[in-house]
């Protein structure tokens, strides 16, 4: 996967369920995070926090129809490389970077497990 200002790309988008090794490029100018959500909503319609709230324009990750898989709380510089494992089970996520404006302007993809 690779992460860039303001893009993220999963190849491939589908994959088997089970132990998935995940490389992550952050090609971008800038710090990222990296986020792992199991949802049935579209791609681009996660709740957003309220707008008056800081960081409004980011994904409510205690919004409904959301779980949370994994959440990476350190950014990712940019020009380095994240690798680590997780078993996920039969299903839809998406992949998303949080700081605030990413998601809205484009940093999330969908992975589908199973």
């Amino acid at each position: 996967m690779v992460e860039r200002e303001f893009s993220i790309s999963a190849v491939p988008a589908h994959v088997e369920n089970g132990t998935i090794a995940f490389h992550l490029d952050n090609a971008g100018r800038i710090e990222h995070e990296f986020l792992i959500l199991r949802t049935d909503l579209p791609e681009t319609k996660l709740p957003l926090k309220p707008s008056e709230d800081p960081g409004g324009d980011q994904v409510d990750l205690l919004g409904p129809g959301i779980q949370t898989v994994e959440y990476n709380e350190d950014d990712i510089p940019s020009n380095s490389v994240l690798n680590f494992s997780l078993k996920l089970p039969r299903g839809r996520y998406i992949l998303i970077c949080n700081r605030p404006g990413h998601y809205v302007q484009g940093m999330h993809v969908t992975l589908t497990l199973g």
